[in-house]
């Protein structure tokens, strides 16, 4: 789904109990507008930390066998 690509399952996870709260609030059923707003105000660590996660992936690249 694009609107939850780069995400991990827990950012998924998390983003459905913020959305959850939030229809809690607004006193409606969650739906996917909810759902949408919730990913959307998300930002996944493959985003916010892009440049660690690619920094790892060098390091086990030189330092590591790969399986494949």
């Amino acid at each position: 789904m694009e609107a939850t690509e780069g995400f991990s399952g827990a950012e998924i996870e998390q983003a459905v109990i913020t959305s959850l709260y939030r229809a809690l609030h607004l006193k409606r059923p969650l739906d996917t507008e909810l759902l949408l707003k919730g990913f959307a105000e998300t930002v996944p660590l493959s985003v916010s930390r892009r440049e660690d996660i690619q920094g790892l992936r060098e390091t086990a690249r030189s330092r590591f066998v790969s399986v494949n």
